[in-house]
């Protein structure tokens, strides 16, 4: 054998290797592309479970306002009196007494034994990014008050900023909304 041949053989052993350089800006730049997806695709499923939930709050509240013409009004209320009034919408989990969110518990009831004219709707554990958009989303629908960690948040309350903004109201990671009907 040549060593010409010998040659030809080591340099095409030596490209085959391993990578070149554009073979390695690729798969790294489909690296960044699925890494980007998979942030961003979450993002989406978030904003997608606070959009379902937005509903079924503004869902719950409706379906229990025919209560309030009851003899006692909404003293009696209760989760599994809600249930059984199908007020709850079917898309949230629940069983014969308990309500739950993506997040935690829900609860409903009078505002207060004396007060038997408003109902409230309580959301547990909600995560900080969710607890934001929920607020942002329902500050203006039309409740009695709306709390975020025993924080009043109303149609003007700013969205930064402030000390009493919904970014600090939200900022625990684990956060209670209270709506209470108008």
């Amino acid at each position: 054998m040549s060593t010409g041949a010998n040659m030809n053989n080591l340099a095409a052993r030596r490209r085959q290797a391993g990578f070149t350089l554009l073979e390695a800006l690729v798969v790294m730049v489909v690296g960044v592309f699925i890494s980007a997806a998979a942030f961003g695709g979450n993002k989406l499923y978030t904003a997608s479970r606070v959009s379902d939930e937005a509903s079924n709050i503004t869902q719950i509240a409706t379906n229990l306002k025919p209560l309030k013409n009851d003899s006692r009004g909404y003293a009696d209320l209760t989760v599994p009196l809600a249930l059984s009034r199908n007020a709850v919408p079917l898309s949230m989990s629940q069983t014969s007494s308990t309500i739950s969110s993506p997040w935690g518990s829900v609860t409903v009831g009078p505002v207060s034994v004396a007060d038997s004219d408003h109902h409230m709707i309580a959301y547990q554990n909600v995560p900080e990014e969710a607890c934001q958009q929920l607020a942002l989303k329902l500050r203006s629908g039309g409740w009695t008050t709306f709390t975020v960690n025993n924080q009043v948040i109303g149609p003007s309350t700013p969205i930064d900023g402030a000390a009493g903004s919904i970014q600090s109201a939200c900022a625990n990671p684990s956060n209670t909304l209270v709506f209470t009907s108008s």
